[in-house]
């Protein structure tokens, strides 16, 4: 079956399907020649219109660039440069930015990424920076002027509570067992306590006095002044005696204070103050 090449348009037959076809000079040849003629006739009339080829090619170059001056390795062709940074540029691409390396890295916009290779939009950083503005700062917390701090669980710590109004009761919140003595015969202290409390307390204490002739004095006292009954274990005073009394008008700093002696006459004696136990109704809170 007969063609045409691509670029001429010359007329060609196949051997073996035209094979047996009369052989035609004027398409065969002549028409060929003729196209063949034509286009080396346009080829000549191009070259023509080139007055000087050294300049056309030095205009060539001007525009595309003189392959030796290229800053690429390979300066084969232009197409091979180009090649190079392209390739250069892909691998440059898939570098991502570490905290010790420079690299690649996209912005994220949330408050709540951990991410070391993501960098932080303006927006984020003026939303962190908001946040910021409108806490209090560290060094105000529990200050005069400042704001009240919570303690590890949430609360008012201790020390900056207001004092606790309670009651006399059974709930106890101080004891000491120790068994503490004078010799003396005039009243004087021999144990206080601090209270962190204010309103009533029931004071519970056990008393004893050298033997049976001579009774155990004791009494409570705030900060000095004598508030509670004076305790007289005059019926068994070798034996241990409770006592129990409700006391009113506690503030919180207050000192618990007992005073203890024994009036003996004639020699010299010891009385006895143990098992001292202060309670409130309720519970601390």
């Amino acid at each position: 079956m007969a063609s045409n090449t691509p670029n001429l348009g010359l007329h060609k037959k196949d051997p073996v399907t035209d094979g047996n076809q009369t052989f035609n000079i004027q398409t065969m040849l002549n028409d060929n020649w003729d196209k063949i003629d034509l286009f080396a006739h346009e080829v000549e009339q191009k070259l023509t219109e080139i007055s000087n080829v050294d300049e056309e090619v030095n205009k060539l170059i001007q525009q595309i660039g003189d392959l030796p001056t290229l800053s690429t390795e390979n300066k084969l062709n232009l197409v091979a440069a180009v090649n190079e940074v392209y390739q250069k540029i892909v691998t440059h691409s898939a570098e991502k930015a570490t905290t010790t390396g420079y690299g690649h890295t996209i912005l994220n916009p949330t408050l709540t990424s951990t991410s070391h290779n993501e960098a932080a939009t303006a927006g984020a950083a003026k939303a962190a920076n908001d946040n910021a503005n409108s806490r209090i700062p560290s060094n105000m917390i529990n200050k005069p002027n400042g704001v009240l701090g919570l303690d590890s669980e949430g609360k008012i710590p201790t020390s900056l509570r207001p004092p606790q109004s309670v009651e006399a009761g059974d709930t106890n919140i101080y004891s000491n067992s120790t068994e503490l003595s004078t010799p003396s015969n005039t009243p004087v202290k021999v144990f206080e306590v601090t209270t962190n409390v204010e309103g009533s307390l029931r004071i519970k204490f056990e008393i004893r006095g050298f033997n049976a002739s001579d009774p155990a004095y004791c009494q409570v006292f705030r900060n000095g002044i004598a508030v509670g009954i004076l305790r007289i274990n005059d019926t068994n005073p070798t034996t241990y005696t409770s006592y129990v009394e409700d006391i009113g008008g506690w503030k919180v700093g207050d000192k618990v204070q007992f005073y203890l002696y024994g009036p003996y006459t004639g020699g010299t004696y010891t009385t006895y103050l143990r098992n001292i136990n202060i309670s409130i109704k309720g519970e601390i809170s």
